[in-house]
């Protein structure tokens, strides 16, 4: 199976007025959106599909990548101050719905993680900004919130 070449577009924060690059990998069932400024990577999404009709955002994250070296490894790690509040998040967000929409999803999912319950909150409040909405179906864990948004 052959898979399709990345796929980089320019983004442009209105606000900021700083320009942007979004790369697009999609294996089919899966994706990953990466955004760049410069060439440094502030942030990305995996996502996947979970049935014929719906589409998972496994993770979203913005912030400056910085390395934290590990004897066995390079580890990405995002320190999320840098970039959050910014609008970048909500780019990446609508690049997902768009790319979800064209692959023929008629559901987006989002799982929030418990940081902490103040982040939490937050977070779901910028999700349902979005037209996200708590879901009926489980998240992938217990302590998880799902929420999930019509296309």
């Amino acid at each position: 199976m052959t898979l399709p070449q990345p796929v980089t577009m320019p983004l442009h924060n209105e606000s900021l007025h700083k320009a942007a690059e979004l790369t697009v990998s999609n294996a089919g069932f899966a994706a990953i959106f990466e955004l760049h400024i410069s060439n440094t990577r502030i942030g990305y999404a995996n996502c996947a599909a979970v049935s014929n009709h719906e589409y998972l955002i496994c993770d979203l994250r913005i912030g400056s990548e910085t390395e934290i070296a590990w004897p066995w490894r390079l580890i990405p790690f995002f320190r999320p101050q840098d970039h959050r509040h910014a609008g970048w998040g909500g780019m990446l967000l609508e690049s997902i719905i768009q790319e979800a929409r064209q692959h023929g999803f008629l559901v987006l999912l989002a799982n929030v993680t418990p940081a902490d319950e103040k982040d939490n909150c937050d977070l779901i409040g910028w999700y349902r900004k979005f037209g996200f909405v708590p879901s009926s179906k489980p998240a992938a864990r217990p302590c998880w919130k799902r929420l999930s948004r019509r296309l």
